[in-house]
């Protein structure tokens, strides 16, 4: 575009901190800011113009985009993202502004009620579902797609906290787990995040919910599979077994032409580090440091580690 295009795009890079308040208040003093004065030594100082955004690419997770997309929708800015799954950003009228490159979590429902019955033979099954907005748009496409073909939810289905720093947190975990082992189902429906994913199905097999007799549906946010299927999940005895035999479905969004397993990013990520023209713009955007410096992310930064 640039070889015929007179306009040029400059970006920056905000961290949200993966959480809706963080996403909220980066994006607030994006929109209000005035032209800032940055004291480059002791004899000069130097006014640098920071524009105003004309659109925002992200954000992750479900929760802080619907509070992102609200904000910029006031602002009539553009929101899209490329792993936000939640059905509640379907409301046009909440989120008129956002847009993402992927289907919601909606038609995961369909497609796992679907699967069940038509490949299996199962009409009665247990489903765990993240508390969240992602989680709760999940579970509702399933209670829905159970409803319409006559197939039962035991429970209703159980929620789950995914991520918490709180002490109890695997106390909470264990509750769930045990209404879910009560059910008295040998076939289960459920949504992860991909952090979280090693420890919630270390407490389930606990309970006796995994391993021969019990078949999962597991269904995962956009970097669910190329963590899984990638080699980033650390497989131990017991995350073998969650995953042996049982069924991963997810969306892969983003990209086109990406694989399972993100191997086109891998390696594109991977080249930068490589490419000092592409290193040197991403360092250019990066804040000043207080001596008036910029900051600068060394070749390294482009390694790919485990999570």
């Amino acid at each position: 575009m640039n070889e015929w295009c007179p306009v040029r795009f400059t970006s920056e890079m905000l961290d949200k901190g993966g959480t809706g308040l963080d996403a909220v208040t980066a994006l607030a003093e994006l929109v209000t800011r005035s032209p800032e004065i940055v004291k480059v030594n002791d004899d000069r100082q130097q006014q640098r113009l920071q524009q105003q955004p004309c659109s925002i690419i992200g954000a992750h997770v479900s929760d802080a985009s619907s509070k992102l997309a609200s904000l910029a929708a006031v602002f009539d800015l553009p929101v899209v993202s490329s792993s936000a799954m939640s059905t509640t950003l379907d409301d046009l009228e909440q989120y008129p502004t956002f847009l993402r490159t992927h289907t919601d979590v909606g038609g995961f429902g369909e497609m796992s009620v679907s699967f069940l019955m038509n490949r299996l033979g199962i009409r009665k099954f247990g489903l765990l579902f993240t508390n969240d907005g992602y989680g709760y748009g999940f579970a509702r496409s399933v209670l829905e797609a159970a409803s319409e073909r006559g197939a039962e939810v035991v429970g209703g289905g159980v929620p789950y906290i995914a991520m918490s720093s709180k002490e109890n947190a695997d106390d909470e975990l264990r509750a769930a787990m045990k209404l879910l082992a009560e059910s008295g189902c040998n076939y289960f429906v459920g949504n992860f995040y991909a952090e979280s994913f090693a420890k919630v199905m270390t407490i389930a097999t606990e309970f006796g919910l995994i391993g021969d007799g019990k078949f999962w549906l597991i269904s995962g946010t956009a970097d669910m599979a190329p963590f899984v299927l990638g080699g980033a999940l650390k497989v131990n005895q017991v995350v073998g077994k969650a995953i042996e035999g049982n069924g991963i479905y997810f969306c892969e969004g983003g990209v086109p032409g990406l694989g399972g397993t993100y191997d086109i990013f891998t390696r594109e990520w991977k080249e930068m580090g490589e490419d000092e023209q592409a290193l040197s713009y991403i360092n250019s955007k990066q804040p000043l440091k207080e001596d008036g410096t910029q900051y600068a992310y060394p070749p390294e930064f482009f390694q790919m580690r485990p999570h």
